[in-house]
C-alpha cells in the first residue's frame, strides 16, 4: 500500500528533520520552508494532509491556510497548524479559517501520529459519505 502524502512546512530545518524522524516511516513526508513553497507543492501534488507552522516569514500559517482553503485544488486537504505558543485566541482564529486541528512543537511521534491519523480517517469518512450521497441521487 502506498504511503499517504503529508506536507510539513516550517522555516526551521531542525523542526522538519524532527518531523521526518517522528513520522517519516509511516507517511511520505514532503517538506517546505515557506508558505509560498506550500502553495506551489500543494497545487502540484495530490496531498493527503498539510501541517503548516504558524510563524513563518513572508506568509504566516494563517495566511497560508486561507489561501489553501480558497484554492479549489487544495481546499479539501486537511490543514493542521503547528506552533510552540498556541493560545485559545489562535486556535479560535485557526478553526474559523478552516484549520482541521493544531499541534504543539516540539513534535512527538505519538501525538503527531494520532493527529494525522484522525484527520486522514475523517477525510476518508467524508469521501465515503459524498460517494454514498451521489449513488443515492442517481
Amino acid at each position: 500500500m502506498e504511503k499517504r502524502k503529508v506536507l510539513i512546512a516550517d522555516d526551521m530545518p531542525t523542526v522538519l528533520e524532527q518531523a521526518k524522524r517522528a513520522v517519516g516511516e509511516k507517511y511520505q513526508i514532503i517538506t517546505a520552508a515557506s508558505g509560498a513553497q506550500v502553495m506551489e507543492i500543494a497545487r502540484g501534488n495530490q496531498l493527503d494532509l498539510i501541517i503548516v507552522d504558524l510563524h513563518m516569514p513572508e506568509m504566516d500559517g494563517f495566511t497560508c491556510l486561507t489561501r489553501l482553503k480558497a484554492d479549489w485544488k487544495t481546499r479539501d486537504v486537511p490543514v493542521i497548524i503547528s506552533a510552540t505558543d498556541l493560545s485559545a485566541v489562535m486556535e479560535i482564529k485557526g478553526f474559523s479559517l478552516g484549520a482541521a486541528d493544531f499541534i504543539r512543537k516540539p513534535y512527538t511521534e505519538e501525538i503527531m501520529t494520532v493527529r494525522i491519523e484522525t484527520q486522514l480517517k475523517l477525510q476518508e469518512y467524508g469521501k465515503l459519505r459524498k460517494e454514498t450521497k451521489e449513488e443515492r441521487a442517481t
